[in-house]
């Protein structure tokens, strides 16, 4: 007997939960949904870089942004993300000035 048909984003999520990736694919999800969840303003101002420690850093381009960003929507954006993808991915936001540094490959391709 055949198996049943399987929708594919099934098969994805329990193939993500078996290679204990579960978290690393949540954390993925921000930077695709950054612009939906915070829209189009901030996103041209503040890019999210990475989660260290249930930290989210975000890069954003001047002082004035990161004043704004800190006083006015931190605990907005926070509330979103963990509504998304649960309260245990993102716990805390640091917002930085500066921009996003570029990820550097060792010699076997491996992101340091």
């Amino acid at each position: 007997m055949r198996p049943l048909p399987q929708p594919i984003e099934g098969i994805v999520s329990s193939v993500i939960k078996k290679m204990g990736l579960e978290t690393r694919f949540k954390e993925t999800q921000i930077l695709k949904l950054w612009k939906d969840w915070v829209g189009a303003l901030v996103a041209r101002h503040a890019l999210p870089y990475r989660v260290v420690n249930k930290k989210l850093v975000v890069y954003v381009d001047n002082s004035t942004w990161l004043e704004e960003l800190n006083r006015y929507y931190k605990t907005w954006i926070l509330k979103r993300i963990q509504t998304a993808l649960g309260k245990g991915i993102v716990e805390e936001m640091i917002f930085k000035i500066g921009e996003k540094p570029e990820e550097k490959n060792d010699k076997k391709g491996k992101v340091k």
